[in-house]
This record gives structure tokens, sequence and C-alpha cells, in this order.
């Protein structure tokens, strides 16, 4: 009852123009601030039909915009269509469509019993072009099918307040739901693109890395390369810039050399004379081929071995002998005797235990 009463006073005893057109709760709450000591309690919003008023004026704006031509050419088929349509989305109980004298067209029923029937129209539905009238168990919402001031007539409905209020609630908790869960999604995938960013700037920072210091790995094996006599070695060329410079170089260098070892290799092997190469422990490094054919060894063979590996002692002593004083006589150019004497017992070995 108290309820009804609100609704009743709110609805035909306070204008909108008294509380500056905006809603009781918020007049309320501005008559606490101003005022506190009159409230017992603080103003808050709850579910109720004040709330919602806003959403039944966005159904009658659109209810106008769908029944104004249906109206105006006076199709009782379109109107039920209409009429149909409305329902699915609103729990209505009744649904009249007047003309422009305030008779019934028709009611949305195949028996439309009510036709012709007149009904009159509130004067504030005449003024404001709306009219919602809030009851304890219903909701009546009355509206001038109208373009502009040019009246075609009036739809007047009635909703159930209990199964509306619900609707509205129902809704209202769906799309709380729904920014919440897009709230939630957004983070996720904010925090996703984060995460991606982050990798990929791991990723491109190590491929930078790699393309960077690339060059500089093979330069490295191809010195390993040439350190190990294989100067055939290919060394990319991958810029003009200086590292691509110092590859060209390098290849550059590489092919002289092996060229003039070939040059080398052509002069030893075409030499009647024995050749050979020792190292400061006595053993074979290298070897012509008329020493080859001398004495019936390969380079593969002779290399890492002593004289003393290939012939017998006798003659091994008289090579080491001859390869020795070569030494002596090389090393006494030097200003130190003391020095000579120790780098040839160290140049020249005894004879293997």
């Amino acid at each position: 009852e108290t309820l009804y009463q609100y609704q009743k006073i709110y609805n035909y005893q306070v204008p909108q123009k008294n509380i500056g057109h905006i809603t009781p709760i918020q007049a309320l709450k501005d008559w606490h601030k101003k005022q506190p000591e009159l409230f017992k309690k603080k103003i808050h919003d709850l579910s109720g039909l004040d709330n919602y008023e806003k959403e039944l004026h966005v159904h009658a704006q659109y209810l106008n915009r769908q029944l104004f031509n249906p109206l105006f050419n006076m199709n009782v088929s379109e109107l039920n269509h209409e009429i149909k349509k409305v329902r699915v989305w609103l729990p209505v109980e009744q649904f009249l469509i007047l003309d422009d004298q305030n008779r019934i067209l028709t009611d949305g029923s195949v028996e439309n019993s009510r036709y012709g029937e007149t009904i009159p129209v509130a004067v504030q539905l005449l003024q404001q072009k709306q009219q919602i009238l809030l009851h304890e168990d219903s909701i009546e919402l009355n509206i001038a099918i109208h373009s502009g001031d040019d009246i075609r007539g009036y739809a007047l409905m009635t909703l159930n307040n209990q199964v509306f209020l619900n609707s509205i609630a129902r809704l209202t908790g769906d799309l709380e739901k729904m920014k919440s869960h897009l709230f939630h999604s957004m983070w996720t995938v904010f925090l996703a693109i984060l995460l991606l960013t982050f990798l990929l700037g791991i990723f491109f920072s190590r491929l930078l890395s790699q393309y960077l210091s690339r060059p500089l790995s093979e330069m490295s094996v191809a010195a390993e390369q040439f350190a190990k006599g294989n100067l055939a070695y290919p060394l990319p060329e991958y810029s003009d810039d200086e590292l691509g410079e110092l590859a060209r170089s390098l290849n550059t260098m590489a092919t002289d050399l092996q060229m003039r070892e070939g040059q080398l290799d052509a002069l030893i092997n075409n030499s009647t004379a024995i050749i050979y190469i020792k190292d400061i422990q006595g053993r074979f490094l290298l070897v012509n081929k008329h020493f080859q054919r001398l004495f019936h060894i390969s380079q593969e063979e002779i290399r890492g071995k002593t004289d003393y590996d290939l012939f017998p002692a006798e003659l091994a002593d008289v090579f080491q002998a001859q390869a020795c004083r070569y030494l002596v006589i090389d090393f006494g150019t030097s200003k130190s005797p003391k020095s000579t004497r120790q780098r040839d017992n160290h140049y020249c070995p005894g004879r293997p235990a």
C-alpha cells in the first residue's frame, strides 16, 4: 500500500519541474546532502520502477517509429504484426491501438472484439506524447503515435509489473556479467599482448645478436681452418661494411697463400734434389716426390717419423749428425757460445734408447 501511494504521488502530484526534472531518488539524495539531519538512513538506489523508467521511454520511442506508417495507412494487418513482435520482448497483458478519434482499431487478436470502441485519452498524453502510469501490479505505457505535431493515433499498453521488473533485473544482471567478462577478457588480452611483446623482444634481440655475431664466428672458424692448412675454406662475404671488407681480405690472403703454396709444391716436387722438412724434434713434416721415389715411401707414411724409424741405426746416425752439423753452423752465428751448445743439445737428440 505504501509503494502504491508513493507511485500515485510521484505520477500525479509531483510534476517533474518541481524537482528539477530528476527522479525522486536523486532529489532525495540532493536533500540528504543539504540537510542530513532530516534523514535517519542514507539514500541508496534500489532496483525498482524509478530506475527502469528510461527503459520504458526507449521502448515508447521505438514503438512510435514502428507504428506510425501502418497507422497512417490504416493497415490493421501490419499493426497486428507489430503487436506480435512487441509481445515477444515485453510482458504485454493488453495492447490497444486507437485512431486519431480515440476509436480502437485493433487489440492484436484475430477476433478484435473491441473494434470501434471509444476510449478517452488523457490530456497529459496529448501534451507529452508519452504517459507512464505505475501501479502496484502493472505498468501502463501510453504513446501518442505522431510525427512532429501530427498525431495519427495512440498505443495503449498494460505490462505485467513483476514480470517486467524481473526481465529488466535479469537483463541488468546479464549486462553486468557481460561487462565483467569483457573487463576480464580485456585484461587477459592486454596481458597476452604484453607477454607476446616481451617474448618477441627476446626473440628479435637474440636474432639480432646472432646476425651481428655470425660473421665474427665464421671468421673465427675460417682462421682455424687456415691455421690447419685448409686454405680452400670459403669465408662468406655478406655485406659491404667493415666486416665484409675484412672477409674479402681474408679470402684474398687465403687465395694468395694457396697459389704460393702450389708454386712452392711444384718447385719442390719437380726438383731432382732430395728435399725434406723436419720439426725441431727431428720428425719429418714434408718430403718431395724424389725422396718418396728414392726410398719407396709415401708422404703419409713418413709424416711424423724420424730417421731412426725409417733407416738402420748406423745410417740414421749419419743423417742425424749431418743435420746437427748444419744446425751448429747456423747457431754458430749466435753471440753466446753457451747458448749454442744448449740449443745444439736440444735440437740434436741422440739415438733413441
